[in-house]
């Protein structure tokens, strides 16, 4: 009588122990027929929702289908997150030095301004408003105290030649291959030509890495020839002729010969 007991305990504690892998043990005073009932209830409303939403199994593959899918396009979301965090910060950064050396090359664009005015004895200054994108050009003349605001109110020759300073101040901040620059000397007299000429030229040689081509409708043929200056000129044109360039240094050499 014993042995059967404890067999009776045995198997009942076996599958106590399987019970417990799916769930806690419940304790409750209900009788067994009415668990019963309602475990036949339950697998009833279980097939129910097999019927209308499908099998167990593909219910379970699906969802860790979608779970790995939503997991997968969460740590996209999240990498995309860092990136445009990290890339704003980069966009700061480059914003930042943008001003600071966009400050640098208004100070050296003013600085050459007034170095290369002070040639012809002027003295001007620059005034930038980034905001507004308003440039002001103070020239104060020679041999004048007042202070001109308005480069109109210069005469023709002044104003070309200020209008040369500031282009060789562009150009001292901008990097570039070539340079041109057409009928800088239009309204300016012999003496503000020579001296914008020798100003263009001393620039040119001091950035010799870089190709200077000067346009102008006056006689040039003063200037000296070198390995890094040439002249060409434009012969006069004829109605129904093409037209033609001209190297004065090539007619030189021809004649030399």
């Amino acid at each position: 009588m014993e042995k059967r007991v404890e067999e009776h305990r045995n198997f009942v504690e076996s599958y106590v122990r399987k019970a417990e892998v799916i769930c806690e043990r419940v304790r409750t005073r209900r009788p067994a027929k009415a668990v019963d009932l309602e475990i036949i209830q339950c697998e009833k409303r279980l097939k129910e929702k097999e019927f209308t939403q499908g099998n167990k199994d593909d219910i379970i593959k699906k969802f860790f289908e979608v779970r790995g899918k939503y997991r997968t396009i969460k740590e996209e979301i999240d990498q995309t997150d860092s990136f445009l965090i990290k890339f704003a910060q980069v966009m700061a950064e480059r914003q930042s030095s943008y001003m600071e050396f966009r400050r640098l090359i208004s100070i050296r664009v003013r600085n050459v301004f007034s170095v290369m005015l002070a040639q012809r004895n002027c003295s001007g200054r620059m005034s930038f408003n980034h905001r507004e994108q308003i440039l002001d050009i103070v020239v104060q003349q020679a041999g004048h105290a007042a202070v001109t605001k308005d480069t109109r109110a210069m005469s023709g020759g002044e104003r070309s030649f200020s209008t040369v300073c500031f282009v060789l101040a562009l150009w001292d901040a901008i990097e570039g291959p070539f340079r041109c620059l057409d009928e800088y000397d239009v309204y300016m007299d012999m003496v503000n030509r020579r001296m914008c000429m020798d100003m263009m030229l001393v620039v040119a040689k001091e950035q010799c890495s870089r190709q200077f081509i000067f346009f102008t409708p006056l006689d040039m043929s003063h200037l000296k020839f070198s390995a890094l200056l040439r002249l060409y000129r434009m012969a006069d044109p004829e109605r129904g002729q093409p037209t033609q360039v001209e190297s004065v240094h090539d007619n030189e050499e021809e004649d030399e010969t």
